[in-house]
């Protein structure tokens, strides 16, 4: 479930209500998302934008002069003069704002800002028409103009927080036609100018999640981690990927598994780790779609206590300059069988390295090369982790 909470105060004095203060009041917009526990959609927004385009549309009003000055807030403004007999002024558009959405969004609420002034005098000037277009031309749903005097001095005016009364597409807002249509009208006698700075637009939207995740957690079963997650419906879910960490920054891939595709039951998935770190084990769930899109999820923490070594290195010293060890064969399971052998030197090069393949419990395993008198480091690097050890080779 979400719960959306709009609360909008306008800035400006209320020209058929004296008993409100003459100072400009303060504007608040403020958009409040309450995920609960059960949600399965992803609130976002993208905005506020900056128009790359300002035009005069002509609807029999008076053309406004330089519209292509409300492309950012610099004091270069359009204007549209205003007279007794020419009240109300043609369309003010603005157009290309360069949202991307996501084509499965939904969208939620439109806001546009307004930065806006007037000359004063004896006249006023106040909103005719504050609406969207989808065409760049026409305006469509709902006229969203308040009776309001323009100050003096720019301010800027929030409107919308709504759909503003018509249906939206994802595809709709990305086009360059997509934008604002403002026209000002006057109410008096005499002659005044109406000014607009510039204009913004902000989009509020949602999409779906393509997994509902119910739990994630694990625990130590004997010397190894199980690692257990449940969703309670998917959708064009591919597969997970399981990582760890030993210290929740840098993540290693264990394993991908293969999800349920679309389903709307609940779905049980498990994962061994068989040899984890001593000490702290982070892991991290991240769901694919089939299309590539991915989410990850937060990460988890177990504590496992150290039972066995991964690599026993015999005899040490070395004799007849053989190497010899024994490797946990718990490093080859999983599905990142990567585990190989590193030699280096005093001064750090590497002198040697070798992978490991299929072993088995308690297997010797010789290095493939003889060593020259001297001290070495020996690494043995896995899916799971590293282990160094010296050895001296008499």
């Amino acid at each position: 479930m979400i719960l959306s909470v709009f609360l909008y105060i306008y800035d400006q004095k209320l020209f058929n209500d004296p008993a409100l203060p003459m100072n400009p009041r303060l504007h608040l917009m403020l958009f409040v998302v309450l995920n609960t526990l059960s949600t399965n959609v992803i609130s976002q927004s993208q905005g506020p934008y900056n128009p790359g385009t300002g035009t005069n549309v002509n609807v029999t009003g008076v053309s406004w002069s330089n519209p292509n000055n409300i492309l950012s807030s610099d004091d270069n403004k359009a204007s549209v003069t205003l007279s007794t007999f020419f009240g109300f002024s043609d369309a003010l558009v603005a157009t290309n704002f360069g949202f991307t959405l996501p084509l499965t969004a939904t969208i939620d609420s439109i806001g546009m800002s307004v930065e806006r002034s007037s000359s004063g005098g004896f006249a006023l000037v106040t909103d005719f028409t504050i609406q969207l277009t989808k065409d760049g031309t026409n305006p469509v749903g709902t006229n969203q103009a308040v009776f309001a005097n323009w100050s003096t001095t720019d301010t800027n005016i929030q409107y919308g927080d709504t759909t503003w009364g018509t249906t939206w597409t994802p595809s709709e807002i990305n086009s360059s036609t997509f934008g604002a249509y403002v026209r000002t009208t006057m109410i008096g006698f005499g002659t005044i100018t109406a000014f607009v700075d510039h204009v913004t637009l902000i989009v509020f939207y949602t999409i779906p999640t393509p997994v509902e995740l119910l739990s994630f957690n694990g625990k130590v079963i004997e010397k190894v981690i199980e690692l257990k997650w449940q969703s309670s419906w998917e959708k064009n879910n591919d597969f997970y990927t399981i990582e760890k960490s030993s210290n929740g920054l840098n993540y290693l891939e264990l394993a991908t598994i293969e999800g349920k595709g679309t389903t709307e039951f609940v779905s049980d998935y498990l994962y061994v780790d068989p040899l984890p770190f001593s000490g702290n084990n982070y892991y991290r769930l991240t769901q694919t779609d089939y299309d590539g899109t991915y989410e990850v999820f937060k990460p988890i923490m177990i504590q496992y206590e150290e039972t066995g070594p991964m690599m026993k290195v015999y005899p040490n010293p070395v004799q007849n300059q053989e190497v010899n060890l024994i490797v946990n064969p718990d490093l080859l399971k999983g599905e990142n069988n990567k585990t190989y052998i590193i030699v280096r030197n005093i001064t750090g090069e590497i002198i040697h390295k070798q992978k490991i393949s299929t072993i088995h419990l308690g297997e010797k395993i010789s290095l493939n090369k003889r060593f020259a008198n001297g001290t070495y480091i020996l690494e043995l690097h896995s899916p799971y982790g590293r282990t160094t050890e010296k050895i001296i080779v008499d």
